[in-house]
């Protein structure tokens, strides 16, 4: 019995990469889609015996194309013409972040709050290898978004986020990793009490926020309030994607958002505000599981009815 256990689109020919675990090791097959027939075909390649920690599943966009296997103790690049891979220390990469635009580098985050560089080493379009280098230790990552300059967003849930610059020559400790701005996160808050600390009848609420190395206790004090950035009203949403109006966008244009029973679109107008939208094709009178925008100015969007799951391509 197989099990499928992640799956990404790749950057060439609409081809659909999942990963499979059938208990002994773990796979990696390719499918295209067959639009006469409306169903997966197998694809021109795939690869067996991977890392039994592998889960995530990173595609690497043109012109290099392929994809990258992140694994606990192992990092494999495959494609249809290369295969290369390389040991890594055992660790659970929790978030990524691609830094260039043709996919050469990448930014790792794990469990443990490490931040590494991975970088493809090619010849022209030939991958010829892979590199990994220890930057320094930030907040444990969520989401990894590379800003420009080398400077980076961390996302935590289980600390604070982090604004980090990363340097050209380390640091006293060997850390590239400078830390700009820090943004407060009590959350997880797994306890809390209300004490006077200072004895003056004013109640204070101490938290346990944080989780793994990031835990920690934190004092909540009289007259903290919150800033609102912005907000949508919505109710029950399932899941939220971003998709751009052509594939050579430079940024997205459309909010994605599913219902248990339909599916929204949102879209900034000239005033910057967000505003409900229709795309052509689009269904929206069910529950969305996932959509994504494929080559061709095409969008993908999978949907749950009745009972089971459709693909749908939108021109």
């Amino acid at each position: 019995m197989q099990m499928l256990d992640s799956c990404s689109w790749l950057h060439v020919d609409d081809q659909y990469l999942t990963l499979q675990d059938n208990k002994d090791a773990r796979h990696v097959k390719t499918y295209e889609v067959a639009l006469k027939e409306k169903d997966f075909v197998e694809g021109p390649w795939s690869q067996n015996n991977l890392d039994n920690g592998a889960d995530l599943l990173i595609p690497v966009p043109p012109p290099l194309c392929g994809v990258l296997i992140i694994g606990e103790e192992t990092i494999v690049y495959c494609s249809a013409s290369a295969f290369k891979a390389i040991p890594i220390r055992p660790s659970i990469t929790r978030a990524y972040g691609r830094v260039d635009a043709d996919g050469s580098r990448y930014l790792l985050g794990d469990h443990a709050g490490l931040l590494h560089l991975l970088v493809i080493t090619h010849e022209k379009e030939k991958v010829t290898g892979l590199k990994i280098e220890l930057l320094g230790e930030t907040s444990i990552a969520s989401t990894i978004s590379y800003l420009d300059n080398a400077v980076v967003y961390i996302g935590s849930s289980y600390g604070d986020s982090q604004l980090i610059k990363l340097n050209l020559q380390p640091d006293a400790k060997g850390s590239y990793v400078e830390v700009l701005e820090r943004y407060v996160n009590l959350g997880p808050i797994v306890d809390f009490c209300v004490v006077d600390l200072e004895r003056q009848g004013q109640g204070q609420v101490v938290t346990c926020s944080g989780a793994y190395k990031d835990g920690s206790l934190r004092v909540v004090r009289n007259g903290i309030g919150i800033n609102e950035q912005a907000s949508v009203e919505l109710q029950g949403i399932k899941g939220m994607w971003s998709l751009r109006a052509a594939t050579d966008d430079p940024y997205d244009t459309f909010l994605v958002v599913s219902f248990i029973s339909e599916t929204r679109i949102l879209a900034m107008n000239l005033e910057d505000e967000l505003e409900e939208t229709e795309i052509e094709g689009f269904c929206s009178e069910v529950q969305t599981l996932f959509c994504h925008g494929a080559v061709y100015n095409q969008l993908v969007q999978v949907v749950f009815l009745l009972f089971s799951v459709y693909l749908y391509y939108i021109s």
